[in-house]
């Protein structure tokens, strides 16, 4: 169970946006994020992307300083 779950993590990009992050790329970090939430996206029919990959991109928005759409962002992670 827990390598189906690892697999599943490793497909979404978590882990290589976690990578980034720790490694200061807030950029790269970013893009990655923003694919994960494109993904989510395409896989669930146009469902809203999970809440965790909406936080992530505002956090990542807020360490850029592009503060208005990290609040945008915030605030739809948390509807």
């Amino acid at each position: 169970m827990n390598r189906i779950l690892m697999g599943c993590w490793a497909m979404t990009g978590r882990e290589r946006s976690t990578a980034a992050i720790n490694a200061g790329d807030v950029r790269r970090a970013l893009g990655l994020f923003e694919e994960v939430i494109r993904l989510s996206r395409v896989n669930s029919a146009g469902a809203d992307p999970p809440p965790y990959a909406v936080a992530n991109r505002a956090g990542a928005l807020l360490a850029l300083g592009r503060y208005e759409e990290a609040i945008a962002q915030a605030d739809e992670a948390y509807r």
